[in-house]
Parts: structure tokens; sequence; C-alpha cells
């Protein structure tokens, strides 16, 4: 009967191998993972900030069309208003 014993020694040390070996693959995963995520993280911070500086002169210029379309629709407001005294 020894040599049952030895070899549910063998099976365990055996079982401990492969857990070892998954849980280094798995590692090896997470960091791939998390180097991954970091990349696309700072392209779409890269994007954001090529996004907001291609954005503001647009904004700009849309506002200041705005503004001169009020202006306009004000002066033509008080050139229909008549007094009435």
């Amino acid at each position: 009967m020894p040599w049952l014993i030895e070899g549910e020694v063998a099976l365990a040390t055996a079982g401990f191998l492969v857990l070892g070996c998954l849980g280094v693959r798995v590692y090896r995963d997470v960091v791939r993972l998390s180097r991954a995520l970091d990349s696309g993280a700072r392209r779409l911070s890269l994007a954001a900030g090529a996004l907001e500086a291609a954005a503001e002169p647009l904004a700009r210029a849309t506002g200041e069309s705005l503004r001169s379309r009020e202006a306009g629709a004000e002066s033509a407001a008080d050139i229909g208003s008549v007094p009435l005294s």
C-alpha cells in the first residue's frame, strides 16, 4: 500500500503544478489586458483633446453668427415698432 500513498502525493503535486501554471497564465493575461486598457485610455484622451481643439473654432464661429442674428432681429424689431404717443 505504500505505492498508493506515493501515487496520491504525486497526483496532488501534479495538481498543484497545473494550478500554478494556470495562475501564471491568468497573471500574464491580466497584465496584457491592463496594458491594452491603458493604451486605449491614452488614445481616447488624445482623441478627446483633438476633438476639443477642432470644435473650439466652430463653436466660436457659431456663437458669433448667433449673436449677429440676434442683433439683426433686435434692430428689425426696433424699426417695425411705432410709438403710441
